[in-house]
């Protein structure tokens, strides 16, 4: 009867064994999974935004510039930035944009054309493909010569609900990066969305943040232009 209740123990934790292999590799299918389907939703957003087409609006008096991103073609958004800007002032605004643009697309599309105000919609894209912060910084400061401009600095990266937590974690590290030689220009030309407390709160309760999971939602694009709004009207 002892050898016999032995041989059960044995059996029973031989067992147990396979059945936390089975739970471990149960666990890592359902995150494999997980990270496979954001990957595949993040790709096919890619795709369809690249396909999409900025906007320009024609009104009266001023003319204002947009240039920049996703963020300035209004994705994942009803209503763009620029939708907004012509709404509330009714000036002409013109937009050059793409989604996926980082400063290289934006040094070679800015235009000769000389306007009253420009707005520059850039930096989430230099953050996560990697481009060198000293050199994203050296093209700001040719933007910048354009005057009088605002530059409308990227949200906390960390307040995205769509993207997985270590992409978060190496975006926010070069967004910090970033900020820090940022903070040596004039804070008078920038729109800061990182410590804008209103804002924030917006994209904690979702009312400012899309679909998407990414972008500003139509809400939160209609609270930057006031902003930017603002900025115009004192230049």
């Amino acid at each position: 009867m002892l050898q016999d209740s032995y041989k059960y123990q044995n059996i029973f934790f031989s067992n147990m064994w396979i059945d936390f292999i089975i739970l471990g590799l149960s666990i890592l299918f359902i995150f494999t999974a997980h990270y496979l389907s954001l990957l595949t939703h993040g790709l096919l957003l890619l795709f369809r935004y690249r396909l999409l087409e900025p906007r320009s609006y024609t009104g009266k008096n001023k003319r204002i510039l947009v240039v920049g991103d996703s963020l300035a073609v209004g994705c994942g958004a009803e209503h763009s930035i620029a939708y907004w800007l012509h709404y509330y002032t009714g000036y002409t605004i013109d937009v050059i944009a793409r989604s996926g643009a980082t400063v290289l697309y934006l040094e070679k599309n800015w235009p000769k054309k000389k306007y009253d105000h420009y707005v520059l919609l850039s930096g989430g894209n230099d953050i996560w493909k990697c481009l060198p912060i000293h050199f994203v910084i050296d093209k700001f400061k040719k933007f910048y010569r354009h005057k009088p401009l605002t530059h409308v600095l990227v949200y906390d990266i960390r307040k995205s609900s769509a993207l997985p937590w270590i992409l978060k974690f190496c975006m926010h590290y070069r967004q910090k990066m970033l900020r820090s030689e940022l903070s040596s220009f004039k804070q008078d030309r920038f729109i800061d969305l990182y410590t804008d407390k209103k804002f924030n709160e917006g994209l904690e309760n979702h009312s400012f943040l899309s679909m998407d999971g990414i972008h500003p939602s139509s809400l939160g694009n209609q609270y930057i232009a006031r902003k930017l709004v603002l900025k115009i009207n004192k230049q």
